[in-house]
């Protein structure tokens, strides 16, 4: 049909009746799922349920193993033997960067180089001085 013969039926029929019976009328969805696997359409006006059943999830119980019972008690020799490891590898990283020290010639890097054996070797006199 051309478009001059529908503007014509349009108005021998009038408008509501000629898009009843020439224009489909669109399906309308009603509540539910858009598809097989799409979510559920639900009003958000809908009011809660009365006994809602409220399922509390269990937290974990963080604790700080310093001040908590179970960790025991704090036994400075145990802990030294077990960390004395660290000094060997603090006296490594000093060699090597007393090492590089000596080979840098730029001067920025060599400042940097310096400014790190000062930070290490008042560390180093630092936990020598604390009673563990």
């Amino acid at each position: 049909m051309s478009f001059e013969d529908l503007l014509h039926l349009q108005n021998t029929m009038g408008r509501k009746a000629f898009y009843r019976s020439v224009v489909k009328p669109q399906k309308t969805t009603g509540e539910g799922q858009s598809g097989k696997a799409g979510p559920l359409e639900m009003s958000s006006k809908s009011p809660a349920p009365f006994l809602r059943k409220v399922i509390a999830s269990k937290k974990t119980m963080r604790r700080d193993p310093r001040f908590d019972d179970l960790s025991g008690e704090f036994k400075p020799e145990v802990f030294v033997n077990t960390y004395k490891f660290l000094d060997d590898i603090k006296k490594k990283e000093k060699e090597i960067v007393q090492k590089k020290l000596r080979k840098v010639r730029d001067p920025e890097l060599k400042e940097k180089l310096q400014k790190l054996i000062h930070k290490m070797v008042s560390l180093g006199q630092f936990w020598g001085q604390c009673q563990v």
